[in-house]
């Protein structure tokens, strides 16, 4: 079977779809609430600006002044159709402070995000909702990624009946949510979240039904190239990766680096940035005590530098991939 990595608009309607999409094809079902719950059970120490950003109390369904509206990245992860209206952080400050704070936090939320999309997706047929998915799965053979959108008037308008809001605080709150992913794609990954060639598939649902999306979903699942699943070989890259990416997000001598490890050809190579050699070295050391066999190769630069990870690799290039 495969994985599908979907991304919403506010007020598009993906969140319905998503839910929809999973029972008709038996996946389970992801997003930023699930990926909190695994690391809680774990024991992992999430940041600050994750846990506000995937916490239930931040609802406020009682409509505040236009002025105070906004919304997280999409849409509410918690079963409504639509993500509702939100308040400043439980913990204090502005809602745009929580964005500031991702930025600050940007290693820990990257490194925890993509490792434990990658554990998710090693299991196989999963619908992953938003977080970044369709980027940190980029390349990935058995991997549709999957965007769902609306003109802004549409989602003005179906937020407004949702909510009992005025159309002018409903349209506040679309564009500042719309804004908000496009800073969160831009903080924790460096990527546009207008770019259409981040997603194999988009769909406008201003003329569609729920249903109708779900079957061109599922009939694009079923394409060659997604419809054979993820193969052992790339499960296991997959999950491996996931689990060093874990463990370089817990290595205190690591604090201050981005390091991260992608499957690549028959093994797995370490990407980003060190301050010293030291630490490139480090990190090679502790992948290489999870990998056993399975070689893993540097990729590291390690200088002084203000670790921008400026320089990603291409993550659609298909011979990163054990198995593709």
């Amino acid at each position: 079977m495969a994985v599908v990595a979907l991304a919403r608009q506010v007020g598009s309607g993906g969140q319905s779809i998503a839910a929809l999409l999973a029972q008709r094809m038996g996946y389970g079902l992801v997003g930023r609430r699930e990926l909190r719950a695994i690391a809680r059970e774990r024991g992992l120490d999430l940041p600050q600006a994750f846990v506000d950003f995937a916490d239930e109390d931040r609802l406020a369904l009682d409509a505040p002044d236009a002025a105070g509206l906004y919304l997280s990245y999409g849409e509410l992860e918690f079963g409504d159709a639509l993500r509702g209206v939100i308040q400043a952080s439980p913990t204090g400050g502005s809602p745009g402070s929580l964005l500031d704070r991702m930025a600050r936090e940007r290693r820990a939320v990257f490194l925890l995000v993509q490792g434990l999309v990658y554990e998710v997706a090693a299991h196989d047929r999963v619908v992953l909702v938003g977080g970044g998915s369709q980027l940190i799965l980029a390349g990935v053979p058995g991997v549709l990624r999957v965007k769902i959108i609306a003109p802004e008037v549409v989602r003005v308008a179906r937020l407004a009946a949702s909510r009992g809001l005025s159309v002018e605080a409903a349209r506040a709150a679309v564009r500042r949510g719309d804004e908000e992913q496009r800073s969160y794609n831009r903080a924790v990954f460096d990527a546009d979240w207008d770019d259409a060639l981040l997603w194999d598939l988009v769909i406008n649902t201003e003329h569609w039904d729920v249903e109708g999306v779900c079957d061109v979903i599922e009939g694009a699942a079923h394409q060659p190239h997604i419809g054979g699943g993820l193969t052992e070989p790339v499960r296991e890259a997959l999950a491996l990766a996931g689990r060093i990416d874990l463990a370089l997000h817990g290595e205190p001598t690591l604090a201050s680096s981005i390091v991260y490890a992608m499957p690549q050809g028959d093994g797995l190579a370490l990407h980003g940035e060190t301050e010293t050699a030291n630490q490139a070295e480090r990190a090679l050391e502790l992948a290489r005590s999870l990998a056993g066999e399975l070689p893993i190769a540097s990729r590291i630069v390690a200088e002084p530098a203000s670790l921008t990870r400026s320089s990603l690799p291409e993550r659609d290039a298909p011979e990163h991939w054990a198995g593709g």
